[in-house]
Parts: structure tokens; C-alpha cells; sequence
């Protein structure tokens, strides 16, 4: 959350769009207190504006990893979310 509130300064809103050089959307931290108040885990999309050989491959697996662990550990997928035979 420190990092977040130190790269949030980094962009700017004007007019509809962002500007600046480096960090994350100003409002990111408003953003994950209203997904976790609805009961969100992870955002659905991801936009990662990452360069080359920027580890965006492991990133992702491991982004990956984490909601398919999320989907294992409810023991029966299919028959949790109503689905399967």
C-alpha cells in the first residue's frame, strides 16, 4: 500500500486522459476498496504496460496461478459454481 500511495502522484487526470512518466491510476487505491467491498478477489482485466524482458510472462503466470488456486481449494469447481455432470 506504501508503494501504491508513492507511484499514485506519478499520473495525472485531465480531460478524460492520463499524463505522466511512471506510476499507477491516482485512484488505484479507491479502485481496490470498492472491488474487495463487492466482494471482488482479482480484477478480471489487466492492462500491464510493461516493457521488454520486463518479467511480464512470470507475472502473469503467477497471477494465473493464484485464481486457479483460488478455484481448486473449493474442492469441486464444477459442483460449486453449478456446473459438471
Amino acid at each position: 500500500m506504501e508503494v501504491i500511495d508513492e507511484w499514485a502522484p506519478g499520473f495525472r487526470f485531465h480531460d478524460g486522459r492520463y499524463f505522466g512518466g511512471y506510476g499507477v491510476a491516482p485512484d488505484l487505491l479507491e479502485r481496490i476498496r470498492w472491488g474487495k467491498g463487492q466482494g471482488r478477489r482479482w480484477y478480471r482485466e489487466v492492462a500491464m504496460a510493461v516493457g521488454r524482458r520486463g518479467s511480464k510472462g512470470y507475472i502473469g503466470s503467477m497471477a494465473a496461478s493464484y485464481v486457479l488456486w483460488n478455484h481448486i481449494t473449493k474442492g469441486d469447481p464444477q459442483s460449486h459454481y453449478g456446473g459438471g455432470p
